[in-house]
C-alpha cells in the first residue's frame, strides 16, 4: 500500500485529500491551476527578454551599419 501524499503544503502544514472538504479541495485545484499558469506567464516573459535583446541587437547593429555607409 502507498502513503498517502499531502494535497498543499501551507505554512509548513501539510494537509492530506482526506483532511478537506469539497470547498477546499476545489480551492487547492484553483490554487494549482494559478500556479501552473503563472510558470507558463514567466516562461513567456523570459521567452520574450530573449527576444527583445535579439531585436535590440540587430537594431544596433543596423544602426552602425547605417553610420559607416555615411
Amino acid at each position: 500500500m502507498t502513503e498517502e501524499q499531502p494535497v498543499i503544503k501551507i505554512d509548513d502544514k501539510e494537509y492530506m485529500k482526506n483532511e478537506l472538504d469539497d470547498n477546499q479541495l476545489g480551492l487547492v485545484s484553483k490554487l494549482a491551476q494559478i500556479q501552473q499558469n503563472k510558470n507558463g506567464l514567466l516562461s513567456q516573459i523570459a521567452d520574450l527578454d530573449i527576444l527583445s535583446n535579439v531585436y535590440l541587437g540587430q537594431l544596433k547593429e543596423s544602426l552602425k551599419k547605417d553610420k559607416t555607409e555615411e
